[in-house]
Formats: structure tokens, sequence, C-alpha cells
């Protein structure tokens, strides 16, 4: 928040006095329910410590933020100045076990940082800024907004950690507030759908360093209850608020900053996705021409005894079968993915409507895509990879083969509905955000991507 002025009296205050107080305060508070720390609990807490490091504060008013921080293992501090000598001064007055680690500044010259005490928790090796890569903005998008993402305003600062055998990553954030003009209250909507997007492809993403993902800290949450428009955003893709009873509070001391009682701390968990629906009329597969087979199979580069070939017109259920384990992989419902791959034409005739390409490693299938010519546009239509292939270059072949047949065909822009679990593929293939789907048989919008197939190779 902008730097307000320190006020112009001072508050006198003993400093046993106020620790003797804060000490009895779990006691006398039970309904906060603070717990004590033990060996079987990691206490998370989050803080925005208002202006801290813009004005002068007291050496006692450093003691007592300390000792609210002590009572935690781990606690993210937002509004943290680029000047450090407010956070530095708290890491001063806590024990010498607890360690300070903290981002560099960005919008309001804000940094974002942890403090934890390195003996219950140890930090792993994945530290940075969160942002969303350009080519990808567009996907952060919701109904009712009329402005543009153009990113984040303060990058959300990202740390893992691990506590025993539990791994996982907090994700520190002080979203942007601005004003309540309409333009400023859609910027704010689509910063934290950005946050609920990029924890959900995270969570996802069987390459994550590590997949449990938290974010915390200052959302600007009107209210933390569903008809939000902004809550509504944060929890629109799994992202769950824990039940908690905190209130919101104002430290004694005004030029001290508040203490965000809100424990805005969401965890990430798989929804079931909606169940398709059995009675929706199912689209017929237009007739089309057979296409021309590409020839007799060809080793693909870098993966030995991998070849590409064109679909065989009895092998139908095997591609069907790699289809539903590589949606699966990604952890949707097991039925709903199933309802989903039985609408597929995976028939001799529907294999010969398209162009299909099939990577088979001595003998079996282990993946395939499917290309639609469609005059100066081809759509790539499936790319399923058989799980254990996921990584190793196989997905990666067969995006190159389909987009050079389509150069072939005649077409000079590829494009596809991505999955959103593969857009980090899809964008190092040289894809690129063309614009959102229709609803899809998941009930969600997804990004469309292109390739423009006159530029250079895909990556």
């Amino acid at each position: 928040m902008p730097p307000f002025p320190k006020p112009r009296f001072d508050y006198q205050y003993d400093l046993d006095r106020e620790l003797a107080a804060l000490r009895d305060y779990p006691r006398e508070k039970p309904d906060r329910k603070i717990p004590r720390k033990s060996r079987d609990k990691l206490l998370v807490g989050t803080w925005n410590i208002a202006n801290l490091g813009v004005q002068d504060r007291l050496d006692t008013d450093y003691a007592l933020i300390a000792e609210l921080i002590g009572w935690f293992d781990l606690v993210a501090v937002q509004e943290v100045n680029d000047d450090l000598r407010g956070i530095e001064a708290i890491h001063s007055k806590l024990p010498s076990r607890y360690d300070l680690l903290f981002s560099d500044a960005s919008g309001n010259q804000e940094r974002q940082a942890f403090l934890f005490d390195s003996r219950k928790v140890r930090r792993l090796k994945e530290v940075g800024r969160l942002s969303i890569p350009p080519s990808l903005l567009g996907a952060i998008k919701l109904p009712g907004t009329k402005t543009q993402f153009p990113g984040f305003d303060r990058g959300p600062y990202l740390a893992s950690f691990e506590c025993g055998s539990f791994r996982f990553s907090l994700l520190n954030v002080h979203l942007f507030y601005g004003s309540p003009k309409a333009s400023d209250v859609d910027r704010r909507t689509l910063e934290t759908f950005a946050v609920a997007w990029w924890a959900d492809q995270k969570h996802r993403d069987t390459r994550s360093y590590v997949p449990e993902i938290l974010p915390l800290g200052d959302f600007n949450l009107p209210k933390s209850a569903p008809g939000d428009r902004i809550f509504d955003a944060l929890c629109s893709l799994g992202l769950e608020v824990p039940p908690h009873t905190s209130q919101i509070g104002v430290l004694a001391r005004p030029h001290e900053g508040s203490l965000h009682g809100r424990d805005e701390r969401l965890r990430l968990r798989r929804r079931p996705l909606p169940r398709l629906v059995a009675e929706a009329a199912r689209q017929p597969v237009p007739e089309l021409r057979p296409l021309p087979h590409l020839g007799p199979p060809s080793p693909v580069g870098g993966v030995p005894h991998l070849m590409l070939r064109p679909a065989r017109p009895e092998e139908g259920e095997r591609l069907r079968e790699i289809a539903i384990a590589a949606k699966s992989h990604w952890g949707y419902e097991e039925e709903a993915v199933r309802s989903w791959a039985a609408q597929g034409d995976f028939s001799p005739a529907g294999l010969a409507a398209k162009v299909f390409l099939v990577a088979e490693e001595e003998g079996r299938a282990v993946g395939f895509a499917s290309l639609i010519p469609q005059g100066e546009v081809a759509v790539l239509d499936d790319l399923w990879i058989e799980p254990p292939w996921i990584g190793r270059g196989v997905g990666s072949e067969l995006f190159r083969a389909c987009a050079a047949r389509a150069r072939e065909l005649g077409a000079k822009r590829l494009e596809w509905e991505a999955e959103p679990n593969a857009a980090g593929f899809y964008e190092r293939m040289g894809g690129r955000y063309a614009r959102d789907s229709e609803p899809t048989a998941f009930g969600r919008v997804i990004p469309v991507m292109e390739l423009d197939l006159e530029a250079a190779e895909p990556g």
C-alpha cells in the first residue's frame, strides 16, 4: 500500500508488560485457537506488516513483532520495503535458528519475505518470482472482465520447503488492490484467477519440483465467501480456504501495521470434474475422404527403437486406451475420462477420416496424434502419449511431424485446443495463445493455441 505518515504522537508502553500480555493471549483468547508448537504440527502464518522499512520503528516495536512471529514455524511477510532495515531488525530479534528469505522489489517497491525456524523447516531448491509467460497472458480471462490481464503488479514469491517427509511450496502474494473502479476490480479479479490458474497447472504437472501448493498472503479479498467475485475467481480451479476462526485485527501501535488474521492460506485439492451428460447429443463425424498414407515408418530422433507410422485400421481401441491413460494421468475423474473417450470415433472409417500418426516402440503403440486439414488452417485434433513415455521426446516428434504434414497439405497455420496441463509443452514447441475455446466436454474454457507454419520450424 502507499506509505502513510508516521503518527504525530508518541505511543508509550512498557515492553516487558506488553510481552507478558502477548504470552497470556492464547490462554485468555481460546476462541482464536492459536496452537502451541509441537513436533507433530507445522505452524504457518502470514502477516502484511504495513510499510515495513518505510518508517522508523522503535527497537521495542520490532521485539513485539518478533514475539508474534516466533509463535510460528514459518511466516510469510508482505509489504516489505526495498529498504530491508525493517525485516532485518525483526530477524535480529528472533532466536538464531530462524532464517530469512526475501525477494527482490517489484510494484510499489515491495518485497515479500519468509521467516522460518530452520530446525523445523528446511528450505529446498526452488525459489523465485511467479510470472505468466507473455504467450499465455490471454489465457487469464474470466466472464465479465473487460480488461486484459497485464501480468502481476507485485509478482508472487515462491519458495519450497520440507518439514519431515512433507515437501511443499508456499506462494507469498500481495495482490493488486487499486481502487473501486471497474477496471481496477477487473485487474484484481484477473490477478486472483492467475494465482488459481498457475497453482492448478503446477499441481497437475508431473514434472513439478514440489506439487503441493499453498498460496498465502494478502489477497485483498472484499470477503471470504462464495458469491464474492474475487473469492470465486480464487477458488474456481480447486483452491480451498481451510476452516478458520481468525478475525481481522490491528496492533495497538498505529504505525506498526495490521496483523492480517484473515488466514488467507489456501490449499489445492483436485475437485471431481463435472460428469458428462449421458443424454447429450453426439455430433456425427463428417464424412471426409481418406487421406494418403505417410509412407513407411521412420525412426524418431533421440529415442532408440521408436518409429513414427500411419495408424492401422485395426488398432483404434489401442489408441483409445492411450488417450484414456494420458488424460487420466492429469488427475481427471476416471468415469468422466472414459465417457469422453467413448465419444471419439476410433473405427477404421474414423481413422481414415483424419491424418493419424502413431509412435511405436518395438511393435507397441505408445502415443499418437491426429490432424484435420482445413485449407490454410490445419487442426491438431489429438496428441496423446502413454504416461511412461511422457517427457521423453515422443510428443515433440509427433508435434513436429504433424506440423510438417500440415505444411505439405497446404496449411499456413496449425491450431489446437491446448490441454491446460500441456500448455508449457506447446509453448516450447513455438505455440502461442490465439483465443479461448468453446466450453469443452469437461465444462471448461481452455486456450486455443496456434503455430505459424510459414515461420521457423517448431521447437
